[in-house]
């Protein structure tokens, strides 16, 4: 009876997950797609991986992903963890090649990690935008489009490029389908 009893708490858990990204993934069809936004946000602590190189082959950097997110791919609730990338938003706007980046989750006393590098994400009013991104490669467009709106508005940006996949090659075949948010803290200068 035990036995019976967790296997229905397993079910009614991965029942309940399901139907929250099923309605996730609903609401990205009404995402306002490629318009600017601002918004509040909360203090968010995050575990970095080390800085990941474009230099470096493929096949290092892949490991050195995997390593990062094992651990919460390791845990049962994965899909609770935030995470994403972070790029240096000089190079992100201002060259036409990024040379690195990292890798971030939520940082979750859950998650064991041996050496963490634990960042915080600034509390404050982040510039967001919902657009398409095939691997974190950003139309240029959108990235004009951010700083004349930066510029118009009389902000000045802080830290780096945060971007959060909400849709990406595990969901969706198509990579004019794939979606993130992109967050950058911004402030007024007046």
């Amino acid at each position: 009876q035990q036995e019976y009893k967790k296997q229905i708490e397993e079910l009614l858990y991965l029942e309940k997950t399901m139907q929250q990204k099923i309605a996730f993934l609903n609401d990205i069809q009404n995402l306002p797609l490629n318009q600017i936004l601002l918004e509040l946000q909360e203090e968010e602590h995050l575990y970095f991986s080390e800085d990941i190189s474009f230099q470096t082959p493929i096949k290092h950097r892949m490991n050195i992903l995997a390593k990062h997110m094992l651990p919460v791919f390791s845990h049962p609730s994965f899909q609770e963890y935030l995470m994403g990338f972070h790029y240096d938003s000089n190079e992100f706007f201002y060259k036409d090649l990024i040379t690195q980046y990292n890798v971030f989750i939520s940082a979750n006393s859950k998650l064991h990690y041996n050496n963490p590098i634990k960042k915080t994400k600034e509390k404050g009013l982040y510039l967001c935008v919902y657009c398409n991104a095939h691997y974190g490669v950003i139309d240029s467009k959108i990235k004009e489009r951010i700083l004349k709106f930066v510029e118009q508005n009389k902000l000045h940006m802080h830290g780096g490029i945060y971007l959060f996949p909400l849709r990406n090659f595990w969901s969706t075949s198509k990579p004019e389908e794939e979606l993130v948010k992109l967050c950058l803290r911004v402030e007024y200068t007046d």
